[in-house]
């Protein structure tokens, strides 16, 4: 929440002000005034006394006239540069307001005015300086949401190329076999099927049609048994897996269906392409105080690959995470990889 100007203590009021540095200006000019009025008095008595001149009444006192008239304009002048001067720095405080007034209409958000005095300007530069805050914070978070929406669509693109693989890999699969069955066509239909589905689900939160849908898992170990068999059976193929759910006990909880098989595929897409065929991978899932716990470890491949869609996949895994309010952690080093996905099991929504 952007934090609004807060009301300092009693203002004065700018004529107020003003009202102040014409006394002051006035009150300074009668010093001068008096003093240089006293002054020349006795510069004048002092010199008609060194050179013995004697001026009779009259002449006296049109030279004290005329020595008054001359301190009457000299401090007229001064009071008027005083007054500028004093007046001034609240002229070149508006000008300063009125070029951040400038900034704000040309969308320039990077400046703030500094604080003077403790009036209605002040009161103004306070106001500039709150609107700016807050537009910059406003753009801070447009970007950070345009960045987030970006993400997010790398991500969802990403996973939506993952059932899609499997439809491909699994037709290839059924072209290659000589012959087939009714059981085969109805598994591959069936593949197709749950497949769709979810490209079906991923391409609508793609386009923002759809939300995250927590339901409750009523079996919870039943959920992660499928969950784990299907990550099972698409390496079985290729790779030399093994799931232990030794420590996963049964439990209820409000999850996302279709973002806990898209972190499944994610782990499966991620082991297809970077992990080594010739060695075991393994998924350890347990669930303890309230946490699912995912493990997966495997040896990497030799063969080097472009990161980019490893980057998107853990990414995908990490934000899904985020969103239940847990963690992912990587370790690795030049030959083992492990990834830990840790998701609190909410009672309720």
């Amino acid at each position: 929440m952007w934090n609004k100007a807060k009301p300092s203590k009693k203002r004065k009021k700018l004529k107020t002000e003003l009202v102040e540095l014409i006394c002051a200006s006035f009150l300074i000019s009668a010093f001068f005034y008096l003093f240089l009025s006293y002054t020349s008095e006795s510069l004048a008595d002092t010199y008609l006394s060194a050179n013995g001149i004697v001026l009779d009444l009259a002449t006296r006192d049109v030279l004290t006239a005329w020595m008054k008239t001359i301190c009457f304009f000299a401090c007229i002048i001064i009071f008027i540069v005083i007054f500028l001067v004093l007046f001034g720095q609240k002229i070149a405080y508006l000008l300063t307001i009125i070029d951040g007034i400038e900034r704000l209409r040309e969308a320039e958000m990077d400046f703030e005015i500094a604080l003077e005095g403790n009036d209605e300007l002040t009161q103004l530069a306070e106001s500039i300086n709150f609107l700016s805050r807050s537009q910059r914070e406003l753009q801070e978070k447009e970007q950070a949401f345009h960045a987030e929406r970006e993400e997010l669509i790398h991500s969802l693109s990403h996973d939506i190329r993952t059932p899609l693989t499997s439809i491909l890999s699994y037709s290839e699969y059924m072209e290659s076999r000589d012959t087939l069955t009714e059981e085969n066509f109805r598994e591959y239909l069936g593949l197709v099927r749950k497949k769709a589905e979810q490209i079906k689900t991923l391409s609508e939160l793609l386009l923002g049609k759809e939300r995250r849908k927590p339901e409750k898992v009523e079996n919870g170990l039943l959920f992660l048994e499928q969950l784990a068999a299907e990550w099972s059976d698409g390496l079985e193929e290729g790779f030399a897996c093994q799931t232990d759910l030794s420590q996963c006990q049964n439990f209820q909880a409000y999850l996302d269906i279709n973002e806990m098989k898209r972190i499944f595929d994610n782990l499966l897409s991620n082991v297809e392409k970077y992990a080594d065929p010739a060695d075991r991978v393994s998924l350890l899932i347990g669930t303890k105080d309230g946490l699912l716990t995912l493990i997966q470890r495997n040896k990497k491949s030799k063969i080097l690959h472009q990161g980019e869609s490893l980057k998107l996949g853990l990414k995908s895994i990490q934000g899904i995470a985020k969103a239940y309010g847990g963690s992912m952690e990587i370790k690795e080093d030049a030959d083992n990889f492990e990834i830990t996905i840790q998701i609190p099991l909410r009672q309720e929504l």
